[in-house]
């Protein structure tokens, strides 16, 4: 550890003087000048890690605290997988002189676990890039100087697990609002076997804003997801979210809008004095199977169903099951969804209703990365995707929640107290060195590469 620093000074050094040399003489792109640099500087990371890691073993292998309760057993070398490329280390393993247990204190200091193969913020960028892309795709991306295959990146995910649904942070006043808006739609995902899984996407919103000519938003949306094979989860957890971020008192009126999906009718009956609206997505999707080979029967549909008449809708669907163009369609399906809907459409026309965006939310939350494209998945690896795709949407890292789930995870590590002289000996060693073994500054002289860029003035 005591040379390290002026080692990596010579290392970078050394890298710049090489790849300035070719960037003048080869006349390069500057862009390859800095690909070049960034090899040699994930090189000075790997040697940085390998020797901080190793200062830290000798470290706890000289402690007093140490002695007292361990053995020396063996010396056994490692590799950890780091954004910077692989690391290769030695680290002491001991056995306890109470238990007869074994461990290598340093690693442990340091949280590295004893069959970790990946640090932590490798395999956050591994699950970052996979929210995104295919699992292969991740791998290559998260580290220029490794090959990480689709498994690696799926085993990050699994050792994540699924992602807990949204919580209200420690100490956010609650919001009051006059209306609030729960939108709900699922999507369908292939799986093995030719079945499919159905993640659930229900999302809590103030309504919406226009941000251009064009294009609205929602006001301080929340999401959630997952496959909740029982609905009563998913719909607890929104229920606890509303009372959690709001003033519920303050609000004259929620509405729920979603499909007459049982599930989504369901929340209905689980939430608080919500007002269910059938999606308009939908109930145009029936009314054009019930009515669209007849010339204005859509229309005559819509009249009803907007001036809240069911008689005259049953006197317009009769006419059509009549109607010569009917002959041998089966509308009867058709005509069901609309009848049982119709209740539900009534608060259309409500002024602070903002209509239901679930269908384009799923298709941008959930298909783009589940069912858009020709992919077959796990009912797991679905539920999993689902919670992280809400998780960034909803403003989280994954950095820090994947911090959060090991240190939950973590066992107890073992207090070894680390001598501080011998610390503080080896600290002022090293920046002694430091000082003294700077290339640049100690030769005296111009080096080669800044005497080239001289030569070139003026060109």
């Amino acid at each position: 550890m005591n040379n390290i620093i002026p080692f990596i000074t010579e290392i970078i050094t050394t890298g710049i003087n090489n790849n300035l040399k070719k960037l003048i003489e080869d006349k390069q792109d500057i862009s390859q000048f800095i690909i070049e640099m960034k090899k040699e500087l994930d090189k000075a990371g790997v040697d940085i890690v390998k020797e901080v890691l190793e200062f830290l073993d000798e470290i706890v292998r000289e402690s007093d605290s140490r002695k007292q309760d361990w053995y020396i057993h063996e010396k056994k070398p490692n590799t950890l997988a780091t954004i910077f490329g692989e690391v290769h280390y030695e680290r002491t393993y001991y056995k306890n002189k109470n238990d007869g247990s074994y461990a290598s204190l340093s690693d442990e200091m340091v949280g590295i676990e004893a069959h970790d193969k990946m640090d932590l913020s490798l395999k956050a960028k591994c699950v970052e890039g996979a929210i995104k892309h295919p699992y292969r795709q991740s791998g290559k991306d998260a580290c220029d100087a490794l090959d990480l295959s689709g498994q690696a990146v799926m085993d990050a995910i699994r050792w994540l697990g699924p992602v807990p649904l949204y919580e209200v942070p420690e100490g956010q006043e609650k919001r009051e609002v006059e209306y609030l808006f729960i939108e709900a739609d699922e999507d369908h995902v292939a799986m093995r076997g030719r079945r499919s899984g159905e993640p659930k996407l229900v999302y809590v919103h103030e309504g919406v804003k226009q941000v251009s000519e064009k294009r609205w938003e929602l006001k301080n949306p929340v999401y959630f997801s997952g496959i909740f094979r029982e609905s009563e989860k998913l719909w607890s957890s929104v229920e606890e979210y509303i009372d959690m971020a709001y003033e519920r008192e303050k609000i004259k009126k929620i509405y729920l809008s979603g499909d007459r999906g049982p599930w989504i009718r369901s929340g209905a009956k689980w939430l608080k004095d919500v007002t269910y609206v059938v999606d308009k997505y939908h109930v145009l999707k029936y009314i054009r199977q019930a009515a669209g080979h007849i010339e204005n029967g859509c229309d005559a549909i819509w009249k009803a169903i907007r001036e809240h008449d069911r008689e005259y809708l049953e006197i317009v669907l009769e006419t059509i099951k009549d109607h010569p163009d009917s002959d041998g369609k089966n509308l009867q399906p058709a005509f069901r969804y609309i009848r049982e809907s119709f209740d539900a459409t009534k608060h259309y026309s409500d002024e602070m209703y903002p209509g239901c965006s679930a269908e384009g939310h799923v298709s941008h939350i959930l298909s783009d990365r589940l069912s858009s494209r020709p992919r077959v998945w796990g009912e797991c690896g679905i539920d999993e995707m689902a919670r992280l795709r809400v998780a960034v949407k909803n403003g989280e890292e994954i950095y820090s929640r994947m911090l959060k789930t090991k240190k939950a995870r973590m066992r107890e590590s073992r207090q070894i107290q680390i001598n501080e002289k011998i610390l503080e000996k080896r600290k002022l060693v090293a920046g002694a060195e430091m000082q003294h073994n700077l290339p640049w500054i100690n030769r005296g002289q111009m080096c080669g590469s800044l005497k080239m860029i001289k030569s070139f003035r003026g060109i």
